[in-house]
């Protein structure tokens, strides 16, 4: 009887957590379903807050043909954050080889053919300052042909590489790539098998493995794209041997947070460690972003901020806080950096921003009337805004006329793509310039002609 009762208290007061949902949780799963509403956001997050788990949630589903959800154990292309995990690798496999990063990347890819090839060393690569532009080969191909990372050497005399760049940071997979293929040449082993050598096995992940095209891989979500017109549809095929130590680590969330765990606790006096969390004038190391304080002392450690053929990614590591946020997507949209760093407000108590809903909201027409003008793109393009009566219409002067409608008094939204348009003002508060949001990224502004 005793046990009874005491089963009984147990299991009232997990009904009783499950109901009194904290305000932090509240506001976070607020913030995650407002992604997913707006469709730019389809995975998980976890948040570990002192040692505990304080958030572990995920939306929407893994695999939209056969209608399987999405929980703690789908695993997913991690995109860029795989590339800490390579920056280990290399550092591991240098130590105990007693090579230098400072060693021409030519001393072990022989074949490689193209200016200055001789001064590009391992230390470029991982820090991205090598002068190599983004990954431009996979995406010149022909639809579905496959192309052998191996290829990448003979290619790379085509690129269109200046050693002004050098030293300037500028991400590029194919950096990350190269060193993959290097760690293959000195060890004589698959970066798979050094994967799971380095770090796998001693860390104890055991749902992480290198994306592959042959084996099955349990709970594995697909990725996706989406937009308004199409809703929900498979993301184009990109094979993953192609960015295979750039982007081509599968995990999920609780194996990731093993990871960071394993940083947290070994950073301070593991020396490869600590040579990853060297950083550059950007605050770049080998493989993340780290924040210091003014002693010099981490008090932050970041992952690039990825997304791929339908997947998106990113983490923080914060020392001072003792908290790790780690959000993991499966569709093409770069929201995950944005959501982490909402979590990670939340959970440490400052202010966030919540996306707007695509709901039509009422604005004064003395207020529509100052949008109105010309901003210029670039010498090229210039946008017209026009109002008339209490409606808002934009031209590019290549289109017909898009009527915008308001979420704000400063930011709009287009029906039928996930587009808007945020009016931007100075200290005087007068409209400016205007910031172009496309499929969650604003990727252009245009500055308001004054007459």
């Amino acid at each position: 009887m005793q046990i009874f009762s005491f089963s009984l208290i147990l299991l009232f007061s997990f009904i009783s957590l499950l109901q009194a949902q904290n305000p932090q949780e509240k506001r976070a799963d607020e913030l995650l379903n407002r992604y997913w509403e707006l469709n730019r956001f389809n995975g998980t997050a976890l948040v570990v807050k002192d040692q505990k788990v304080v958030f572990n949630k995920g939306y929407g589903l893994a695999d939209y043909e056969h209608n399987i959800p999405i929980n703690n154990k789908t695993v997913f292309c991690i995109t860029s954050i795989t590339e800490q995990f390579t920056a280990y690798i290399a550092l591991k496999v240098f130590e105990k080889k007693g090579l230098s990063l400072t060693t021409p990347i030519i001393t072990f890819l022989e074949n490689v053919k193209f200016s200055h090839a001789d001064s590009l060393t391992l230390h470029h690569l991982l820090s991205h300052t090598s002068g190599f532009p983004d990954y431009p080969l996979i995406y010149e191909l022909p639809k579905n042909q496959l192309f052998a990372k191996e290829d990448i050497i003979g290619h790379l005399e085509n690129i269109a590489w200046s050693s002004n760049h050098v030293s300037e940071y500028h991400q590029s997979k194919l950096n990350y790539n190269l060193v993959g293929l290097i760690l293959e040449r000195v060890t004589n082993k698959s970066f798979g098998e050094l994967l799971e050598e380095y770090i796998c096995s001693p860390v104890g992940m055991k749902n992480t493995t290198l994306d592959d095209l042959t084996p099955m891989v349990k709970n594995r979500a697909m990725g996706y794209s989406v937009n308004f017109a199409d809703g929900w549809f498979n993301a184009p095929y990109l094979d993953p041997s192609n960015t295979f130590a750039s982007q081509g680590i599968l995990s999920t969330t609780e194996d990731l947070l093993l990871w960071n765990n394993f940083i947290r606790k070994n950073y301070s006096q593991d020396k490869v460690l600590q040579d990853m969390l060297t950083t550059n004038e950007s605050g770049f190391g080998y493989g993340l972003w780290v924040k210091r304080s003014e002693e010099g002392k981490v008090k932050e450690i970041r992952s690039l901020g990825g997304y791929s053929s339908g997947f998106n990614s990113f983490s923080i590591l914060n020392i001072n806080s003792d908290l790790t946020v780690i959000v993991l997507g499966n569709n093409r949209n770069p929201s995950s950096e944005d959501i982490a760093d909402g979590l990670h407000s939340i959970f440490t108590n400052k202010d966030y921003t919540l996306p707007l809903p695509r709901k039509i909201v009422k604005i004064d027409s003395l207020i529509l009337q100052k949008l109105a003008g010309d901003y210029k793109m670039n010498e090229h393009v210039t946008i017209k805004v026009m109002v008339e009566g209490d409606k808002v219409f934009v031209n590019d002067g290549m289109h017909p006329k898009h009527e915008i409608f308001p979420q704000s008094e400063n930011q709009f939204f287009l029906k039928g793509v996930d587009g808007e348009m945020i009016f931007i003002k100075n200290e005087k508060g007068i409209i400016t310039k205007i910031g172009l949001r496309d499929d969650g990224f604003t990727n252009a502004f245009a500055e308001k002609v004054q007459k």
